[in-house]
């Protein structure tokens, strides 16, 4: 309810989403910067009064290659290849997924993951989800985070910038 007073009082539809590109950056939609000072300001107590937490995992590419030898054109060609680019979105996605396990171990809690699709990466998300609830990992060693993970992580939602949902909404923001 409180998501759509905000969005009433800066004038935004209820039925249509709202991209933080367009309030905030697009020239041609923009708030003025009182506007979007005080927009801001209003998300922010919506965030604080959310019961929600936000973790953001970052990876140094180069890093990443350096430590693992990955060359550039290990990257490139081959369809195989290509897919090996994803492996560093998968690791980053899975390592969430098990800090979002742990915490939801610590509140007793389940979990829904909305996710601001990225097309051609949402697979790399979904195998992570995928894996982290199976019995095994590669080489058949046992995953620590299965009983919690299969009773814990309930849904994963992928949608574009179309949808019309408040968790993919805030991703946007």
């Amino acid at each position: 309810g409180y998501f759509s007073l905000i969005k009433r009082k800066y004038g935004l539809s209820d039925t249509a989403p709202f991209h933080s590109y367009d309030l905030l950056e697009n020239p041609s939609t923009r708030f003025s910067s009182v506007r979007a000072k005080s927009f801001i300001k209003s998300m922010c107590e919506f965030i604080e009064l959310v019961p929600m937490n936000i973790v953001a995992i970052h990876t140094n590419k180069v890093s990443f290659r350096k430590q693992f030898k990955i060359e550039e054109t290990d990257l490139k060609g081959s369809k195989e290849n290509k897919e090996r680019r994803g492996l560093i979105y998968y690791l980053s996605a899975l390592n969430q997924l098990q800090i979002f396990t742990n915490y939801l171990k610590a509140e007793n809690g389940v979990g829904y993951i909305h996710d601001d699709s990225r097309t051609y990466q949402d697979r790399d998300l979904l195998d992570a989800f995928l894996h982290i609830k199976q019995k095994t990992i590669r080489g058949g060693l046992p995953n620590t985070y299965y009983d919690l993970a299969k009773r814990s992580l309930v849904s994963i939602t992928f949608a574009d910038k179309g949808a019309l949902s408040n968790g993919i909404q805030l991703a946007d923001f």
